[in-house]
């Protein structure tokens, strides 16, 4: 069976139980906008599980890919975090990621609970 959902995904997984996925493909945002501050990125996945890209002069939002706000960067721990929950143990998670960023989606990943093999 297969069942379509419309909506955030946080509010999505939100309502999805434990244990509920044996397998999950997904091809989230690249995050392809200039690379952002490391320490920064970092500062705010362990402080909140996701990064609020600040923009200069603050004013406006920061863009990723054709001046996407989605893809303004990849999805932060908080996200995949939901995702681990909502998979069984031993659950496969085939993540698409672009090699300019894979880096950061794998780190995501890692601190969500995942192994990457």
């Amino acid at each position: 069976m297969i069942r379509l959902f419309e909506g955030d995904s946080l509010d999505v997984l939100h309502a999805t139980p434990d244990g509920t996925y044996t397998c999950v493909v997904t091809d989230p945002p690249y995050g392809l906008s200039a690379p952002p501050d490391p320490l920064e990125v970092m500062r705010q996945w362990l402080a909140d599980g996701d990064f609020h890209r600040k923009v200069k002069g603050g004013k406006g939002k920061a863009g990723g890919f054709m001046g996407a706000e989605w893809d303004h960067f990849v999805p932060g721990p908080i996200l995949w975090r939901e995702v681990f929950r909502t998979c069984k143990p031993g659950a496969i998670v085939l993540c698409f990621a672009a090699t300019r960023t894979d880096h950061w989606m794998k780190l995501s990943l890692v601190l969500a609970g995942f192994e990457i093999l």
